[in-house]
C-alpha cells in the first residue's frame, strides 16, 4: 500500500514539473514577443513623427501668409480660408459627386429653383425670403426694377462694368428686353446664343456684385407688378461673400451632377468636417480628388482637378511642422506604451520567479519521493537476493 501511494505521489509530481515547466515556456515566449511589441511601438513613434497632413497656404486680412492644416471645414466650407493664389476648392468623392456641408445638401435637395442667385437667396434668407420670389422669372423682374430705378434716377450708380455688360446684351436682343432670349437675326446661332447667355451670365453677377444687399432686401419693387412688396430677407442676413460662395457652389454642384453631405462619411474619425488626418487620408488614398472651380471670361464655369504635387497652395507637410502639439502627444503615446510594456515584463519576471521557485521544490520532493520508493524496493525484494 505504501508503494502505491509514493508511485501515486510520484506521478503527480511528475504531471505538476511538467506543468510548471510548460507555463515557464509560455512566459518566455511572452516576453520575446513584448520584445516585439517594444520595436512596434518605436516604429509607430517615428511613424507619428514622420507623418504628413495636407496643409493650405492662406492669406490673412492683413496680407499675412501661413500654411495651415487642410480640413473639409477650413477648405470646401462656406466659411473657408482665403487660398494665397485665391483659388476656390471643391471636393468630389469617388463618384465624381461634390461633397458639401449638411445645410448646403438638405438645401438643395428642397430647393425648387434652377437659378444660382435663387439659390444663394434662399440659402441666405431661408424659407421666408425664397417664398417671395418663387421664379426665375419674378428673379428677373427685380433686378430689372433695380435697373430702371437706378437709371431714373438723379445719380448714375452703376460701375463701368455693369454698364458695358447691359449695353452688350441690349444689342443681343430684338425686343429691348434682355432677359427674353428673343435675339436678333444676326445672332440667332448657336455661337451668338452662346455669347449671349455667357454675357447675361457675367451682367449679372456684376449686377450682383455692385446691388446685391438691394436686390435682395430691400429694392423698390413698385414699378413691377409683383404680388410681394419687398424681399423678406433682412440686411443682417445677407452677407456678399457667402452670397458668391452659395451662387458657386450651386454651379459646382450642377457641374458634378449631384451632392452628398459631409456627415456620410462620419464614422472611426469622428467629425469628418473638422479632421485633417483623414482628409489627408482620403485624398492620398484616392477615395477624393481636389477640383478649382472657375469662370471664363463667356460666365463658363469649369472644374479642373488639381494635387499636392502640382498645385501652389495646396501640398504635404510633416505634421509636426505645423502642430507643435504633435510631437509631445506622439512622445507621451510612445512612454505609455513603453512604460505598460516594461508592466507586463516585471509581472512576466515574479511569475516566472515563483515558478522556480515551485519547481525547485516539486524537484525536491521528486527526488525524496523517489529515494522512499527506492528504498522500499530494496527492502521489500532484498530477501530474494
Amino acid at each position: 500500500m505504501g508503494m502505491a501511494a509514493s508511485q501515486a505521489r510520484l506521478l503527480t509530481i511528475t504531471a505538476r514539473i511538467h506543468d510548471v515547466e510548460y507555463q515557464a515556456q509560455s512566459i518566455q515566449n511572452a516576453k520575446v514577443q513584448l520584445a516585439t511589441q517594444s520595436d512596434q511601438v518605436y516604429n509607430e513613434y517615428m511613424e507619428a513623427l514622420d507623418a504628413q497632413t495636407l496643409t493650405i497656404s492662406t492669406i490673412g486680412a492683413d496680407g499675412s501668409k501661413s500654411r495651415i492644416s487642410a480640413t473639409f471645414n477650413n477648405l470646401f466650407s462656406s466659411n473657408r480660408v482665403r487660398p494665397a493664389d485665391g483659388s476656390t476648392y471643391a471636393l468630389r468623392n469617388e463618384r465624381g459627386l461634390l461633397v458639401v456641408e449638411n445645410a448646403v445638401y438638405e438645401a438643395y435637395e428642397n430647393f425648387e429653383g434652377k437659378d444660382p442667385y435663387l439659390f444663394a437667396i434662399y440659402m441666405l434668407g431661408g424659407e421666408s425670403a425664397s417664398n417671395d420670389i418663387r421664379s426665375l422669372e419674378d428673379l428677373y423682374k427685380v433686378e430689372e426694377a433695380l435697373y430702371i430705378n437706378k437709371k431714373d434716377s438723379e445719380e448714375d450708380d452703376f460701375n463701368d462694368n455693369v454698364k458695358n455688360l447691359r449695353e452688350s446684351l441690349e444689342k443681343y436682343v430684338s425686343d429691348g428686353d434682355i432677359y427674353s432670349g428673343n435675339l436678333k437675326a444676326e445672332y440667332d446661332n448657336e455661337e451668338g446664343r452662346e455669347k449671349y447667355e455667357g454675357t447675361l451670365q457675367n451682367y449679372r453677377a456684376a449686377l450682383y456684385q455692385q446691388f446685391g444687399k438691394e436686390i435682395c432686401t430691400n429694392v423698390d419693387l413698385s414699378c413691377i407688378d409683383l404680388t410681394f412688396s419687398a424681399m423678406a430677407m433682412t440686411e443682417g442676413q445677407y452677407n456678399q461673400d457667402k452670397f458668391d460662395n452659395y451662387v458657386d457652389l450651386y454651379n459646382q454642384i450642377k457641374l458634378c451632377g449631384g451632392c452628398v453631405p459631409i456627415s456620410d462619411y462620419n464614422g472611426m474619425f469622428g467629425d469628418a468636417s473638422n479632421n485633417s488626418e483623414w482628409l489627408t487620408s482620403m485624398i492620398q488614398c484616392g477615395k477624393f480628388s481636389i477640383d478649382t472651380f472657375s469662370k471664363d471670361k463667356n460666365g463658363k464655369c469649369t472644374m479642373n482637378g488639381t494635387s499636392p504635387s502640382s498645385d501652389s497652395c495646396l501640398s504635404y507637410t510633416e505634421t509636426t511642422a505645423i502642430d507643435s502639439t504633435a510631437a509631445k502627444k506622439a512622445e507621451a503615446k510612445y512612454e505609455k506604451d513603453l512604460k505598460e510594456i516594461d508592466k507586463k515584463d516585471k509581472r512576466y519576471d515574479l511569475t516566472l520567479s515563483k515558478l522556480e521557485t515551485e519547481r525547485t521544490a516539486l524537484t525536491t520532493e521528486y527526488d525524496s519521493v523517489k529515494k522512499v520508493i527506492e528504498d522500499n524496493i530494496d527492502r521489500t525484494f532484498g530477501i530474494f537476493s
